[in-house]
């Protein structure tokens, strides 16, 4: 069985991905922070906290900074063969609309 680790997963792309996926039998698990959305029903959901000092936001200074760590990390683990990594720009889509 293919697994997959969605980091989000409750709004925007990764809620569609997480729905797709598990349409197709594979064993999705989502990681997010957000108190807010809704989590696709059949995954298994993984929460972090906002304000605690190890789960926080660095804000927009150094986020580029630590998603660039995560995505090393998640390569270096995995190898390139097993991961891949989408840098989206604006995207919206059903569960978000532009209003």
């Amino acid at each position: 069985m293919t697994r997959l680790l969605i980091l989000g997963g409750s709004w925007f792309l990764g809620r569609e991905i997480a729905g797709r996926a598990v349409a197709q039998g594979r064993e999705v698990t989502t990681f997010r922070r957000g108190r807010t959305g809704t989590d696709v029903e059949g995954v298994a959901s993984v929460r972090g906290d906002r304000t605690h000092p190890d789960d926080g936001d660095p804000g927009p200074s150094t986020h580029g900074f630590g998603k660039a760590g995560c995505e090393r990390a998640v390569a270096e683990t995995f190898g390139p063969g097993r991961t891949t990594i989408l840098r989206p720009g604006v995207i919206l889509g059903r569960h978000r609309s532009a209003a």
